[in-house]
């Protein structure tokens, strides 16, 4: 991986901001904050930690027995996550959220003294990508803080693995991160903003088919098989974005 960014929450935040300047991000943050909720969740699926059983999201068998406790996966190439680590915690503490629920939730800010870990995702995230030193933050005194990438070649990387996957559709995903990276933009429409060998319209049928066979590559029994519902989902919540109060 050229970028050496195994996360699927911290490659779509990227993927939502143009390269250049101070990060603009190129759709509406609050429809990102729904994808990268989801987001979360298919790093926790591809790592084996929770699965979606009947709508509700639970934590597998194989998470650890201590649920303030975030393991993460040598395989997947993942540092530890405050974030996955608060979901974890959260869904040991009470019973199993609702997935539409849980992004439904999502698109808001916290009111009063009710949150959840999938709320804030978007500032949460970049915080993680500071952090990392991902991203260098300038802080300004009257104005909001500006952040800026430290590698200028990490965005174009992402868009160029998403790019090769785009052409080569015709070929069953073995890499069900990328793939999974790719329904969430179909979801998000995020691919109507950028750089692509094809057209929106010409792109559109081509993520969802790779959505809709992540389903038969991850196998029987596998807690991926959830990530097109998953990406439906996300599409059905930022539809109902127009007609939220906030």
């Amino acid at each position: 991986m050229r970028h050496g960014i195994a996360s699927v929450r911290e490659q779509l935040w990227l993927l939502g901001h143009d390269d250049y300047g101070d990060l603009r991000p190129v759709i509406d943050r609050r429809a990102l904050g729904i994808g990268l909720a989801a987001a979360a969740l298919v790093d926790l699926l591809l790592q084996g930690l929770i699965e979606v059983k009947h709508g509700l999201i639970c934590r597998s068998s194989e998470a650890l027995d201590d649920p303030g406790v975030y393991r993460t996966s040598e395989a997947l190439g993942l540092a530890d996550d405050p974030i996955g680590s608060e979901i974890l915690s959260f869904l040991g503490r009470g019973p199993a959220p609702r997935l539409a629920e849980v992004l439904r939730e999502s698109r808001a800010e916290p009111f009063g003294t009710t949150r959840t870990p999938f709320q804030r995702m978007y500032r949460r995230t970049r915080a993680g990508l500071v952090k990392a030193g991902r991203l260098e933050e300038e802080h300004r005194r009257l104005l909001p803080n500006l952040y800026r990438l430290t590698n200028s070649t990490v965005i174009p990387a992402i868009r160029g693995q998403f790019n090769h996957r785009l052409a080569m559709y015709h070929k069953a995903g073995a890499d069900l991160a990328m793939d999974s990276l790719l329904a969430l933009v179909w979801a998000l429409n995020l691919h109507s903003k950028l750089p692509m060998p094809y057209s929106p319209s010409e792109a559109d049928p081509i993520l969802l088919a790779i959505t809709d066979q992540i389903a038969g590559t991850a196998g029987t029994g596998s807690p991926l098989t959830v990530v097109p519902d998953l990406a439906h989902l996300v599409r059905n919540t930022i539809g109902d974005l127009a007609t939220a109060a906030f």
